[in-house]
């Protein structure tokens, strides 16, 4: 990047606030000391209609109209950047370590924060379903077919991706998680691979992360189909046992022929 096309500077910025903000205060400030400027007003001068209005607003009125104003726009402009600043520190502090921070002591912490986010997955799930009979006049009955009425309802309330995205999120995929945990079985878990997800679907090692599916549902929309997701998934997930199956028959056969009943 140019020095032409770099950001401004925090100096820059500071001095352009203080521009903005000080100069109608100080402004104000001089009024009112010099409030007494017009008294001997010649209404028979040039420019009398001017220097009338000027000894109307001139004082304590147009003062602390300024000061006000003045106040106002700092205010406007301090709090947006005071709000973003706590918002950066707050990201910041969830991939840094301070220096005397034990990086054990973080990641239980997280681990802590999983496990009571896990436990409210099925009353988020319950939430959902109570919406969605609300809102869209749909009853949702952990059943494949519900996935299908899920992409419906991304599809006809969502033409865009929501503002609030966390909310909808964890909304939509506590219920996706939770109706493919009913329908193949499965443990709501927390690893530093992938967080928060699906473990052990129907015995195997197989493991989903709903919640990042339903965002990519959102942001590209059917091509990312929940039903057609879990169609894929319950095909993984039923080789998986089928293959499992055959290898324990296997291993059960040849443990047989290594030892064959005593005659």
């Amino acid at each position: 990047m140019t020095e032409a096309n770099s950001p401004p500077s925090k100096v820059a910025k500071a001095l352009a606030l203080l521009v903005v903000g000080a100069g109608p205060i100080a402004l104000g400030i001089w009024m009112i000391a010099t409030r007494h400027a017009f008294d001997d007003f010649d209404p028979s001068g040039r420019r009398f209609l001017l220097k009338l209005l000027l000894k109307w607003v001139w004082g304590y009125p147009g003062g602390i109209v300024c000061i006000g104003f003045g106040v106002l726009l700092l205010v406007a402009n301090l709090l947006p950047r005071a709000s973003k600043g706590a918002l950066r520190e707050e990201q910041d502090s969830g991939t840094t370590n301070p220096p005397d921070e034990d990086p054990k002591s973080k990641n239980l912490s997280e681990e802590e924060e999983a496990v009571a986010f896990i436990s409210e997955i099925p009353a988020n799930a319950e939430m959902h379903v109570t919406k969605s009979k609300e809102n869209f006049g749909v009853d949702l009955g952990y059943s494949e077919k519900s996935l299908a009425v899920i992409d419906e309802i991304i599809t006809k309330g969502w033409p865009e991706p929501p503002v609030l995205f966390d909310p909808v999120a964890i909304a939509f995929g506590s219920y996706i998680g939770e109706t493919i945990r009913k329908l193949l079985g499965g443990k709501w878990k927390f690893d530093d691979e992938i967080g928060i997800h699906l473990g052990e679907l129907g015995g195997t090692t197989y493991k989903i992360n709903p919640f990042a599916k339903v965002r990519k549902r959102f942001l590209n929309g059917e091509e990312d189909s929940i039903a057609y997701y879990y169609q894929v998934v319950r095909k993984l997930v039923t080789d998986a046992q089928e293959a499992k199956l055959k290898e324990s028959t296997a291993s059960s056969e040849t443990e047989k022929s290594a030892n064959p009943p005593p005659e």
